[in-house]
């Protein structure tokens, strides 16, 4: 009587050693391949998992099923299962296809390691909505810094969001908006668009200055009534508040013949101590306004032009000082 080879299914294994280093399923298939082929893991009443190559989706997968390892084609997946591992390594191109799930058990911090030797950005991390409607203010991804309170409640302190705000091919524009919790709320901070920078309601911009301390300096705003600009000068100066200068009225000095000799070729200088932390000045002489291309202030330093003064002339100086 010739001998036949026991089928997988006819045979009852309690422990299986085998020799061969490699396995191969679906052996004898020819053409284009139309069944997904992997291991199932009965289960009991559990239900059972698998291992297995997708056909259908070109790629492997772990997945919970209702096989029972008798389906020649199409396995059914009910869901897909997690895995745990010490690494993961591919080609350092890309990760994609996660699309409203987590990575978690990143328990004890990680890193990001590029070894691009030359200037170009790297490590890079991609947060990218592949939506098939965008749509105007559509958020695109956000970084989320959790943490536990009090009551071992988990509250998100902080998050870094970015969304979409004109999404018009050719004139797109972008937003980042930076939010912390503050007294047990979130609160909208800061954002950044195309316009610039905005520090929200509520919020004020803070400086530390040279030494960090408990002492910083806080820049506020009157609410406003309406959109308002603020210029600063092309020049370099002391920005002086409404109550941190006085006004000064300089002691006359009167020219002398001298003084109204050398004036009719030469230019003739004064000593206006005041004007060394003057920030607004008019110069008089003899209660008459100077007109600026009559003179010229540096420091403390008044230049009379030429051919302006004469004998007992009186100059004086009145303004504001710092």
């Amino acid at each position: 009587m010739p001998l036949t080879r026991p089928k997988a299914a006819q045979v009852n294994f309690d422990i299986t050693n085998l020799t061969d280093p490699l396995i191969r399923l679906n052996s004898g298939q020819t053409g284009s391949n139309n069944k997904d082929t992997g291991i199932v893991f009965e289960r009991g009443n559990d239900t059972n998992v698998a291992l297995m190559w997708d056909e259908s989706a070109d790629r492997f997968v772990a997945i919970t099923t209702s096989e029972d390892g008798t389906t020649n084609g199409d396995v059914t997946i009910g869901g897909y299962t997690d895995i745990q591992a010490n690494a993961f390594h591919g080609d350092g191109s890309n990760l994609t296809g996660i699309t409203s799930g987590l990575f978690t058990a990143i328990t004890d911090g990680g890193s990001l390691t590029s070894t691009e030797s030359g200037s170009a950005a790297g490590p890079i991390i991609e947060l990218d909505r592949n939506s098939v409607s965008p749509f105007n203010a559509d958020y695109l991804g956000q970084l989320k810094f959790k943490g536990r309170n009090s009551t071992d409640q988990t509250v998100i302190y902080g998050n870094i969001s970015a969304k979409a705000s004109d999404v018009t091919d050719g004139s797109e524009d972008g937003t980042l908006e930076f939010t912390v919790m503050n007294n047990g709320t979130q609160d909208n901070i800061v954002r950044i668009n195309e316009n610039g920078l905005y520090i929200n309601a509520g919020a004020d911009l803070k400086f530390e200055g040279a030494t960090g301390n408990a002492h910083e300096t806080t820049v506020t705003l009157t609410d406003p009534t309406a959109d308002r600009t603020i210029t600063l000068p092309d020049a370099t100066g002391t920005v002086a508040l409404t109550n941190s200068f006085t006004r000064f009225h300089s002691a006359v000095q009167t020219v002398t013949t001298g003084e109204a000799s050398t004036n009719v070729s030469a230019q003739v200088t004064y000593t206006f101590s005041d004007l060394n932390t003057a920030i607004h000045f008019n110069v008089y002489m003899n209660r008459m306004l100077l007109r600026p291309a009559e003179f010229s202030v540096s420091g403390s330093t008044l230049t009379i032009n030429i051919g302006i003064i004469d004998t007992d002339d009186q100059l004086e100086v009145t303004g504001f000082k710092v």
